[in-house]
C-alpha cells in the first residue's frame, strides 16, 4: 500500500550533520502512517488534502543558485526529486541527498541539481519524494546548502535510477565542485590515496591525481614554480568520507566498502578507481560521501626489507616518535627539570606495544650505527628510575633479542639542555668501535628558550667518532652526527623569527641558525676524523633555506644524490623529506648508497601502538611488525672505506 509521511517540523533548522563529523542534533520523533490509517484518524483527515492535492514545485537548481550560497536563504519550498544518498542510519549524517531527474535539469552548469535534506524520515536511495523545507546553509564555514524544518514528506515512487555525473580532477578553481553539491558523481580516473591522518578518527582519506609533494620539497620557496605546485596540489584533491558522523566508528571502513582489517588494508600511494558518491561540503573542504565501494588497486605494497644498497657499514637515521619509559599519566614530570611534558605511551599496555614495534623496526633495518631522534631526555636519577633509562632500556631489549653485548650506547654527554627529548647513537659492537667519547655543542641556537616557555629551541647535535671493524680496507676514523632541528609546528615570533611567508613554516630562521652552528661543529670534528656523516630530522624540506645553508657550507645532500623522489614524511597529503643525510667532501667517496625504508609514512596510523580513542576492533589491528612504528621513515646510508662491500 502506498504510504505517506506526516511529520512535525524538525526542531533545529540552524544545524545538522550534513557531510562532516559533528554531534547529531536532536529531532522530534516522526510517524510513518498509511492512507488507510489516516482515514481512521479523524483528527488528521484535514491534512490529507494538503499532501494529496500537491503544491507548487520548486526545482532544486533554483534553490541552489549559481553562487556559493543559496540566494533564497530562510524561505520555504516544496521540491520533488530522487534520493541519491541516504545517510540517516545511526551514526550517519542526519539526513539524505535529493537530486532532480535529468529532464528537470537547467542549462546553467554553475547550478547544482542536488541538495541535502536534514531530516530523519525513513527513505531509501531511488525513492522519488516530495517534501517542503526551509532553504539554508550549514555549517557557518564553507557551508552546504540544505533543506531543514521538513514537513509533508511523501514517497511517490521507488526504484528511480539517477546516473552519476562524471567529474574529474584537477578543477579549475577551489569552488568548482560547488556546481555538483548534493549530486551523485563519479570519478572516471585513477585516484591515489595520499592522506589518511584522519582515517582512524573520522574514516576520511584524501585522494589526488598523483602522489603530491610539498611545494618546498620540489621548488625554491617563494618562486613562481613554488606557487604553481601549491596551486596544483590544492586543485587536484578530494576528500573521501564514509557517510558517518561518529568518531572512531566501528568498524573502520576500507574505501572499497568492506571492513578495514588485517586482511583488507591500504597504503599511501595505492589507487582507487570508480570513486562514486554524493558531493558534500563541510570542514573547509568538498567531500564525497560514498554510495558504493571503490575498486582498490595495490600500487604501493609493503616492503619486507630495505632496498639493497652497497656498503660494508649501514648507518641509519631513525626518528622513533617519542620513545619514553616515563608514562604520560597527565602531570608534567618529564625532562631534565622534571616539569616538562611526557610525550610517549599513556599506559603500561601502550608502552609494551610501542617497545615491541620499535624493537622489530630496528631489527628490520640491519643497521650497524643508528642515530636516534625523539627519545626521552631522562638524565635524572631522582625520579624513581635510573638516569638515561630510555636509551639503556632500548639497548638491553635489543641485546635480549639478539645476544648479550650485540648493541651498545655511546655513553653520557657533557651537555644536555632542558628539552624533553634528545638525540642519541647506538651501535653494533661487532661492526664498529668508538674512538674517544661522544661530543656535543652548547649554543643558544639550540639552548635558548622562547619567552615564557621552558623548553629550549632545539635538541643539540650528538657526535661520535668510530673505526670500522668489518671494513678491513681502512682503519681511518669517521664521525657520525645526529641532529633534530626546531620543528615547524610552534611559533618563534618571541625571538624575532615569524612564520615564513614563502611556505617554509614557523621558525625557519631558527633552523637556519642551527644549520650554521652545525657547520661549525662539523669543521671542528673533521680535524680528528677522516670524514663526517651528518644525519637526522632537520624539519626542513629539500629546497628550504636550512638545507641550502648546509649545502652552501660544503655538504652533499645524499638523499638528493641517491634518490630521485625521496620522502620521509607525509603532511596534509603531501610527501616531503625532513630526514636527511649529508656527507663532507672527505666522507663522500666512502658513501656507496642510500635508501629510505618506507615502513611508516605510507601506513595509516590506525596500526600504531597508541590506543587513545580506538575501539577494541581497532586496537586489535596492532601487530608486532615494523609498520607504523613512527611517523617518519628511516634513512639508511651504506659506506665503505675500502675492500669488498657486503
Amino acid at each position: 500500500m502506498e504510504e505517506w509521511v506526516i511529520t512535525a517540523s524538525d526542531t533545529n533548522d540552524v544545524g545538522d550533520c550534513s557531510g562532516g563529523h559533528q554531534q547529531e542534533d536532536e529531532v522530534r520523533p516522526q510517524r510513518r502512517v498509511s492512507i488507510a490509517a489516516l482515514i481512521g484518524m479523524t483528527m488528521l483527515t484535514a491534512l490529507i488534502p494538503t499532501v494529496a492535492a500537491g503544491q507548487a514545485i520548486t526545482l532544486i537548481h533554483d534553490i541552489q543558485g549559481s553562487g556559493l550560497a543559496t540566494p533564497v536563504n530562510g524561505q520555504f519550498f516544496t521540491v520533488q526529486a530522487v534520493v541519491v544518498g541516504d545517510f540517516q542510519a545511526t551514526g550517519g549524517l542526519g539526513g539524505f541527498y535529493l537530486q532532480e531527474e535529468a529532464v528537470d535539469h537547467d542549462a546553467d552548469p554553475a547550478t547544482s541539481e542536488g541538495i541535502f535534506v536534514f531530516s530523519s524520515t525513513p527513505v531509501a536511495a531511488g525513492d522519488l519524494v516530495q517534501l517542503t523545507g526551509r532553504a539554508g546553509e550549514f555549517p557557518t564555514v564553507n557551508p552546504q546548502t540544505q533543506l531543514s524544518s521538513v514537513s509533508g514528506l511523501s514517497i511517490l515512487a521507488s526504484g528511480v535510477s539517477i546516473d552519476p555525473t562524471p567529474i574529474s580532477l584537477p578543477v579549475g578553481d577551489a569552488n568548482q565542485f560547488e556546481r555538483y553539491e548534493g549530486m551523485l558523481v563519479t570519478f572516471e580516473q585513477d585516484l591515489y590515496i595520499s592522506e589518511y591522518f584522519n582515517f582512524d578518527r573520522f574514516n576520511e582519506i584524501v585522494l589526488t591525481t598523483a602522489r603530491q609533494f610539498q611545494p618546498t620539497e620540489v621548488a625554491e620557496p617563494g618562486t613562481a614554480e613554488w606557487a604553481a605546485v601549491l596551486s596544483s596540489n590544492l586543485l587536484s584533491r578530494i576528500t573521501l568520507d564514509d557517510g558517518r558522523n561518529t568518531q572512531n566508528s566501528n568498524p573502520a571502513l576500507h574505501p572499497d566498502g568492506d571492513v578495514f582489517d588485517l586482511d583488507n588494508t591500504f597504503r599511501g600511494g595505492d589507487i582507487l578507481q570508480d570513486v562514486t558518491g554524493v558531493m558534500g561540503q563541510a570542514f573547509d573542504r568538498y567531500r564525497i560521501q560514498p554510495t558504493q565501494g571503490a575498486t582498490h588497486v595495490v600500487e604501493n605494497p609493503r616492503p619486507t626489507t630495505p632496498d639493497q644498497i652497497d656498503g660494508a657499514l649501514r648507518v641509519v637515521s631513525f626518528n622513533v616518535l617519542n620513545f619514553f619509559t616515563t608514562l604520560d599519566l597527565g602531570p608534567d614530570i618529564c625532562g631534565p627539570t622534571g616539569d616538562l611534558e611526557c610525550r610517549g605511551a599513556d599506559t603500561p599496555e601502550e608502552y609494551e606495544r610501542q617497545l615491541a614495534k620499535l624493537l622489530v623496526g630496528i631489527q628490520a633495518l640491519d643497521a650497524d650505527i643508528i642515530g636516534i631522534q625523539e627519545i626521552e631526555n631522562d638524565i635524572r636519577a631522582d625520579d624513581g628510575d635510573r638516569a638515561h633509562d630510555p636509551i639503556l632500556t632500548l639497548v638491553e631489549e635489543l641485546n635480549a633479542a639478539e645476544g648479550d653485548g650485540t648493541w651498545a650506547w655511546i655513553g653520557e654527554l657533557d651537555h644536555y639542555n632542558d628539552y624533553p627529548i634528545r638525540n642519541e647513537i647506538i651501535y653494533r659492537t661487532a661492526a664498529v668501535r668508538p674512538v674517544g667519547g661522544p661530543q656535543t655543542i652548547a649554543d643558544d641556537a639550540f639552548d635558548m628558550s622562547l619567552p615564557g616557555i621552558t623548553e629550549p629551541l632545539g635538541r643539540p647535535p650528538v657526535a661520535q667518532t668510530f673505526r670500522a671493524l668489518t671494513d678491513r680496507g681502512s682503519r681511518q676514523p669517521f664521525t657520525v652526527v645526529v641532529n633534530h632541528f626546531k620543528s615547524k609546528s610552534s611559533s618563534c615570533s618571541g625571538v624575532g623569527d615569524p612564520i615564513d611567508p614563502n611556505g617554509q613554516g614557523e621558525c625557519n630562521g631558527t633552523r637556519v641558525a642551527q644549520a650554521e652552528v652545525l657547520l661549525g661543529f662539523i669543521d671542528m670534528l673533521e680535524e680528528t676524523s677522516s670524514g663526517v656523516l651528518t644525519i637526522g630530522d632537520y624539519n626542513s624540506y629539500m629546497m628550504e633555506d636550512p638545507i641550502d645553508t648546509l649545502v652552501a657550507g660544503g655538504l652533499t645532500n645524499l638523499n638528493a644524490r641517491f634518490d630521485d623522489e625521496p620522502y620521509t614524511l607525509v603532511f596534509d597529503g603531501q610527501l616531503g623529506t625532513l630526514d636527511h643525510a649529508f656527507a663532507t667532501r672527505s666522507m663522500l667517496n666512502s658513501v656507496k648508497g642510500l635508501t629510505i625504508f618506507h615502513i611508516n609514512v605510507d601506513e595509516p596510523d590506525i596500526f600504531d601502538y597508541d590506543m587513545s580513542f580506538k575501539q577494541p576492533a581497532q586496537e586489535a589491528l596492532f601487530e608486532e611488525l615494523p609498520y607504523r612504528v613512527s611517523d617518519h621513515d628511516p634513512v639508511i646510508v651504506g659506506i665503505t672505506f675500502g675492500g669488498p662491500s657486503k
